[in-house]
């Protein structure tokens, strides 16, 4: 599934400032509780299992791009939150560059291949600097969402 057919333009949050990682968790759980899109019964819970699998290993790919992801049990449907951050946050790379863009996926544990699945289209996407470029020049949700739209359908090579 693409992800411009998974994200919501609720859970866009345009302008995360955060001191770190963990700060940055808990305002992208908030804001997606805030959405709508997170039940605040299990906001505590998935803020939990993105801070175990960031404690594991952190997910920062690379280029500015982190993407905190968990399965959840109890979770009914597929929940992706897109957080821009101009400043960057640190997230623990190897390089020390900064955080930019962070996708978080959270899926119910049913659906492992959705998971999977999209966790490489996310990579796929977002290893395109164009498109990286464009998300971080929206000052909209649905400038993220066309700006995503138009990395999906294009055939650049990964920059």
């Amino acid at each position: 599934m693409k992800l411009s057919e998974l994200l919501k333009p609720e859970a866009v949050l345009l302008d995360l400032e955060a001191a770190d990682k963990w700060q940055a968790l808990e305002q992208i759980c908030a804001h997606l509780r805030g959405a709508g899109l997170l039940p605040e019964s299990q906001e505590s819970s998935i803020l939990a299992l993105l801070s175990e699998r960031e404690q594991s290993m952190s997910t920062y790919l690379e280029h500015g791009v982190a993407v905190p992801h968990a399965s959840a049990i109890e979770l009914g449907q597929e929940v992706v939150g897109l957080a821009l951050s101009r400043r960057g946050v640190p997230f623990d790379s190897v390089s020390g560059e900064p955080a930019q863009i962070i996708v978080t996926l959270i899926t119910p544990r049913s659906r492992k291949l959705l998971h999977i699945r999209t966790l490489a289209e996310v990579a796929r996407l977002l290893s395109h600097g164009s498109v990286r470029k464009s998300l971080l020049e929206s000052d909209s949700p649905e400038k993220v969402l066309a700006a995503i739209r138009r990395g999906e359908l294009s055939g650049l090579d990964v920059a």
